[in-house]
């Protein structure tokens, strides 16, 4: 009866074992399946962070090379654009030279009989209209002068030659070449300065033009009867 119980102990250790064995094996078996299905879920992630990156950057490469071509095609076109500016002004330019010239032919022509009769005649009344011819005609070279001048500026191929000059003596010189226009409208003309001289580097010829400019419209706009003055104040210099 010892021995029968012995061995069936024996017989029952030996089960626990070989079941002990085989849960150790399955166990190790799904170890061994959950590993290779991890490394599967990793390569994959893997695989797929891959792809998501090459599509990001292959996206990114279609956008830059579809804004270089947008960028290319504008640059084109500012190109095209500037070639054709430069056309216009070059044809502006050219546009301002000729009617310059032939407005200048003709006022030579007149400016030139008219200078001869002056210096030939001793009529008074007959040196008057021609002194007034004179001056009209030389008002409109100026106004010729003025519009290629401002076709200068807007190409910015006007400069300044600036020297030291008496603005007073170039103001009343000025003044006397518009008092015939300021007679005909009964318009007092009158200059008003304390100083005798007022030296001052100027271009004298753009400062004419630009108190011609201003004397004419002041006339113009002058009811008749009306005055016109035109006043030069030099302002003391502040001391440091």
């Amino acid at each position: 009866k010892i021995l029968m119980m012995e061995y069936q102990r024996q017989r029952s250790e030996d089960s626990l074992a070989k079941v002990e064995e085989t849960l150790k094996t399955e166990l190790a078996f799904q170890e061994r399946i959950n590993k290779e299905k991890n490394t599967r879920n990793t390569y994959m992630f893997a695989g797929f962070g891959v792809l998501l990156l090459a599509g990001v950057v292959f996206s990114r490469m279609l956008f830059i090379r579809r804004a270089n071509r947008e960028l290319e095609i504008k640059n084109a076109q500012i190109a095209r654009e500037k070639e054709r500016t430069i056309e216009s002004e070059k044809a502006k330019e050219r546009f301002f030279d000729n009617v310059s010239h032939e407005f200048r032919t003709p006022l030579t022509l007149i400016l030139g009989p008219a200078d001869e009769a002056l210096m030939k005649t001793s009529d008074s009344s007959l040196k008057y209209g021609l002194k007034l011819m004179k001056r009209n005609a030389l008002r409109m070279q100026g106004m010729i002068n003025e519009l290629l001048d401002l076709s200068k500026l807007e190409f910015g191929k006007i400069q300044l030659r600036a020297k030291e000059e008496d603005v007073v003596t170039l103001t009343t010189q000025l003044l006397q070449s518009f008092e015939s226009m300021a007679d005909q409208k009964d318009i007092l003309l009158s200059f008003r300065c304390r100083q005798q001289h007022i030296p001052l580097w100027i271009d004298a010829d753009k400062y004419a033009k630009i108190l011609a400019n201003l004397l004419s419209n002041a006339i113009k706009f002058t009811g008749e009867g009306g005055e016109v003055t035109v006043v030069i104040e030099e302002k003391e210099r502040k001391q440091d």
